[in-house]
């Protein structure tokens, strides 16, 4: 009987050699070989026999091949080849299945370089079938992106290649999963475009692939074949509506739900960051929206986007429309987190949205922020916008949030409680300037509380004047 070689184009295969051996306990394994003249050169050197068997470990072996045959005396210089086929009886034209290979063989250049062998006799049969690349369904629960789910699954697959179906998609029916690329294109990690018309969801993984540690970080991954084929459609993610004893909140709420019935509500949790970790700690999809109580989402906003990979550790923002001074920005928005980020979160900050990763800023106007509904809320939205905006011109920008902050103290379009909001401003403004002569530790933290704003706002001064802009400006800098 000739030698057998059990190969594998990788050195992940081990269970598969022994349950082959225990059914012919001579075999010899060969490991990460690439090509059949890589293959060729290496069992060579391994066998002892005239010819020698050469069985790749990505088929499924016909029963009824008969390893005991042997070739005629003047076929003995061509290494002989039985058919492979796909799970749909198309041949398969590369490195995979039933050799016997004579031990003189010498490959040519050629053959070395091109992985072709030019002295080959096909055999009719028995036919071999491939088998199809490991398939693994991993959880953002357990995986906190793509990049940290390849370094802990690739383990677990044994295949030449291997897919990982995240939970934020849904395979679709019709895409074939048994797809294989081109054998110069498997050193490159394959991903497909979701129904929303990003790449994410669905991976073909080369078996060795190992992401680095800046892939870790970002929580994607390099080296990527973007497929153009629609393979998923994507789960929509987690909506919160949040808010915090605002007398229009349920009414807001209703609206949203009417349209969104996935949409939960986050009501009566003191703190704007315990209210965020409490929607993280809800959230069962890898990112969550937030819609403030005061704002409302224009009928053509869909919350269906979804971000690629390589933005998943952003928080993205849309910009929102001020209905007392006209101005849209990032005020009061829409907003789509990253969930595993919220949740590790542990410090306070002055403004939540800018300590969670890095900050994607969508300037699609894409909600109306309709916070003048009473004296209060108008009061108080104007009093902590303005002192963001004063964080914001002491730390360099001296432009754009100058520009709004002008625009917050003094412009009234006539809608609704317009004096209140400019007064809140004007009165953020003077907070800030104190708290800048005294340096109160962690004073600036007071205006995410609302019951410290209630107080505030019962003993305002009603009547302040609006700041000049060079006045304020030369304050902000000194």
């Amino acid at each position: 009987m000739y030698d057998i070689v059990f190969c594998s184009k990788h050195d992940k295969n081990n269970p598969a050699y022994e349950n082959f051996r225990a059914a012919y306990p001579n075999a010899k394994y060969l490991p990460n070989v690439a090509s059949i003249t890589q293959a060729i050169a290496a069992s060579t050197r391994m066998c002892m026999t005239s010819m020698h068997w050469l069985i790749t470990d990505d088929v499924d072996i016909n029963q009824d091949l008969d390893l005991s045959w042997k070739t005629e005396t003047w076929d003995r210089p061509y290494v002989h080849v039985w058919p492979t086929v796909d799970h749909l009886g198309n041949a398969i034209n590369e490195f995979a299945g039933v050799y016997l290979v004579p031990n003189r063989y010498k490959l040519t250049e050629e053959e070395i370089s091109t992985g072709v062998l030019s002295k080959i006799k096909p055999m009719s049969g028995p036919v071999h079938t491939l088998r199809a690349y490991d398939v693994i369904h991993a959880s953002y629960h357990d995986h906190i992106d793509i990049a940290h789910a390849a370094l802990s699954l690739g383990t677990q697959a044994v295949t030449e290649m291997h897919w990982i179906v995240m939970d934020d998609v849904i395979l679709d029916a019709e895409f074939d999963i048994n797809w294989r690329p081109p054998t110069w294109d498997r050193n490159y990690v394959h991903v497909w475009k979701t129904s929303a018309g990003t790449h994410t969801g669905i991976y073909l993984i080369p078996g060795s692939y190992a992401p680095d540690g800046e892939e870790l970080q970002q929580g994607s991954l390099k080296s990527i074949k973007f497929m153009d084929t629609v393979a998923s459609r994507t789960v929509p993610h987690d909506i919160f509506f949040i808010s915090y004893q605002e007398p229009y909140a349920q009414e807001n709420f209703n609206r949203l739900q009417s349209r969104f019935p996935r949409a939960q509500h986050v009501s009566g949790i003191k703190g704007i960051h315990k209210a965020h970790l409490r929607c993280a700690e809800l959230s069962s999809t890898p990112m969550f929206w937030t819609v403030d109580a005061d704002t409302i989402a224009d009928n053509s906003f869909g919350f269906d986007y979804h971000p690629p990979d390589y933005d998943k550790q952003y928080l993205h923002l849309w910009h929102s429309r001020n209905p007392v001074n006209g101005l849209e920005y990032g005020w009061g928005a829409i907003k789509l987190w990253p969930t595993r980020l919220v949740r590790e979160f542990k410090s306070n900050w002055l403004d939540f949205t800018t300590t969670v990763g890095n900050i994607k800023i969508i300037p699609d106007v894409v909600a109306t922020t309709k916070y003048n509904c009473d004296e209060l809320g108008s009061w108080r939205s104007g009093f902590r916008e303005a002192v963001k905006l004063c964080v914001n011109v002491q730390n360099g920008d001296h432009l754009e949030s100058m520009e709004r902050l002008m625009v917050w103290c003094t412009v009234d379009n006539g809608a609704e409680y317009a004096e209140a909001s400019m007064q809140g401003a004007r009165a953020g403004i003077a907070y800030y300037l104190d708290w800048r002569e005294s340096f109160s530790a962690g004073s600036l933290k007071n205006i995410n509380d609302f019951d410290w704003l209630m107080e505030m706002f019962n003993n305002r001064e009603r009547h302040l004047e609006p700041p000049t802009r060079s006045n304020l400006l030369s304050a902000l800098r000194g």
